[in-house]
């Protein structure tokens, strides 16, 4: 009796440990998985962008183009870039730039006004003094002119403002001053 009752107990756990094999592999082949449900946190760095030169828009390249083809000598471009952040990150750090400024002799005869670049944030001015006036001065070695560095919070709303000048004693003749495009960079 008692030999029946151990083969029984023996019987009883190899059918348990069968059983336990046959339901784990019967969840491991199963091609639906179920997740819990998680949560992430997304960052938006998102902007509202308006440019306008002497009051005109210039909201793209053809645009700024068509403005500066007919420079000459002493004409002056009022530079107004409005910058809503509608993201949601705070102390957004960014740099606005003249992008891809494209190499010519008007690098040497163009010049920002005093050197000075003015940031608005509602009755707040913020005016910043660049190291050089004339373009050719202020260039990168990636063809791009830092104006600024401004920090975001979200709602914010900011206008960069400068004068680009023609200087008029340039002999330069014939070329256009080619700017591909003014870029906001985060950090």
């Amino acid at each position: 009796m008692k030999n029946k009752t151990v083969q029984s107990i023996i019987l009883l756990i190899l059918t348990l440990i069968a059983l336990a094999s046959t339901v784990f592999a019967w969840f491991a082949i199963t091609d639906m998985n179920r997740v819990e449900p998680f949560a992430l946190n997304v960052s938006d760095y998102s902007m509202e962008l308006t440019l306008k030169i002497n009051n005109e828009e210039a909201n793209n390249k053809q645009q700024i183009d068509a403005i500066l083809a007919n420079a000459k000598p002493s004409d002056s471009f009022v530079f107004n870039l409005s910058i809503k952040f509608t993201g949601n990150v705070s102390n957004y750090e960014t740099n606005i730039l003249l992008y891809k400024i494209e190499t010519s002799p008007l690098l040497e005869a163009f010049y920002i006004k005093d050197g000075k670049v003015s940031i608005y944030f509602g009755s707040e001015e913020q005016t910043i003094t660049l190291t050089n006036e004339y373009l050719d001065g202020l260039i990168d070695l990636d063809e791009n002119i830092i104006l600024a560095s401004i920090s975001f919070n979200p709602g914010d709303t900011k206008s960069i403002e400068f004068t680009l000048v023609f200087d008029e004693l340039s002999e330069v003749q014939s070329k256009i001053l080619k700017i591909n495009s003014i870029r906001i960079i985060g950090e």
